[in-house]
């Protein structure tokens, strides 16, 4: 086990000869965050990759730089990102417990063992609270791969009320939730939520079994939940 800092995260699109997708699908942050931390299998040996502490602020930097026959292009792959981001399934704690959870037990386990499990289940459930984020800030690049213009949507908090401003050079005017959720993003900024929603995953319910894959990519955004909602008053 290795760990390295960071300043921050780059997300990889996936190969597009290799999507099952259509033309002007999308592909969530999510499945580009669980593919990052996915099993590897290098020759006879597996590495994984996770995060072993996470920062107060998170930069997570979308790769869009593709190459087709040695000529570099930039890549327009739909996008889409979440107000609130819960990172629980992506660190080192959670991935130990679900290997732990899903290794099969034999009929010999002591009770000191059992005991074992049980308090590290209640510290990881401890640790989950800490690991809900809410959107800060999202960058986005119009233009090829040889020159463009980047724009950044920035939440700003005042008297308690959130407001979005979008900020083009010396141009900056308000805009709503809307607005930022359907931008295209290059770079993603979330801030560490100090209460987090209630609804948060607890690994303490999951069963033996590995967690499930994240959702497929899907053509449109779905109704803002209810935990988004709170995201944005946060």
């Amino acid at each position: 086990t290795r760990s390295t800092f960071f300043n921050n995260v780059t997300l990889y699109l996936p190969p597009r000869e290799n999507q099952i997708l259509v033309m002007n699908s999308t592909i969530s942050l999510e499945f580009l965050l669980q593919t990052l931390v996915n099993v590897e299998h290098v020759e006879s040996s597996t590495k994984q990759q996770s995060f072993a502490r996470l920062p107060k602020c998170l930069c997570l930097h979308i790769q869009r730089t593709g190459f087709q026959s040695g000529i570099a292009f930039k890549r327009d792959d739909k996008v889409v990102f979440p107000l609130c981001l819960n990172m629980d399934r992506f660190i080192y704690s959670q991935q130990l417990y679900q290997r732990r959870t899903s290794s099969k037990l034999t009929r010999s386990v002591t009770i000191d063992q059992e005991s074992v499990n049980l308090q590290f289940r209640q510290q990881v459930d401890e640790n989950s609270q800490r690991n809900s984020y809410g959107l800060c800030a999202v960058i986005t690049h119009l233009g090829g791969i040889e020159s463009g213009h980047y724009i950044t949507f920035r939440k700003y908090t005042i008297g308690g009320r959130v407001r979005w401003y979008v900020t083009s050079d010396g141009d900056v005017r308000q805009v709503n939730i809307e607005q930022v959720l359907s931008a295209n993003p290059y770079l993603l900024i979330y801030e560490k939520m100090s209460s987090p929603p209630h609804s948060t995953f607890s690994p303490s319910s999951s069963s033996s079994s590995p967690p499930s894959p994240p959702p497929p990519p899907t053509s449109q955004r779905p109704p803002m939940s209810q935990k988004e909602k709170s995201c944005e008053q946060h």
